[in-house]
């Protein structure tokens, strides 16, 4: 299995349970209880999330080496999910979730 469809494998066994019990703890564990530890929390987040990549994904730092640092169209009868974090002064913090198709098609969002 080559390192792109490895890593697409990767990602569907591990980004999904990463995701739901991220969330789950945010919704329900209220770590939002004040600035500091909301800030904390977002810091611990995007530390997991950047670990989280480091393992699934096929960045190679020599020339002509496979990279991820693109979008890329998945495979037909594929989807991809794409997510991100944004923290807002005096607001919070926002998530947000793409879903697009082997067309680049977006099938849905979530916010």
């Amino acid at each position: 299995m080559g390192c792109a469809k490895s890593a697409v494998a990767r990602e569907k066994a591990l980004f999904m349970p990463f995701f739901f019990v991220r969330r789950n703890s945010i919704v329900f564990e209220e770590p939002w209880q004040s600035r500091e530890v909301g800030v904390l929390g977002f810091v611990k987040l995007v530390h997991d999330y950047s670990e989280h990549m480091k393992a699934v994904s096929c960045v190679s730092n020599r020339a002509g080496g496979v990279s991820r640092g693109s979008w890329v169209l998945p495979d037909a009868g594929v989807v991809r999910i794409n997510t991100d974090a944004a923290v807002f002064e005096g607001w919070g913090v926002g998530l947000a979730t793409v879903i697009r198709d082997c067309h680049g098609v977006i099938l849905d969002v979530i916010s």
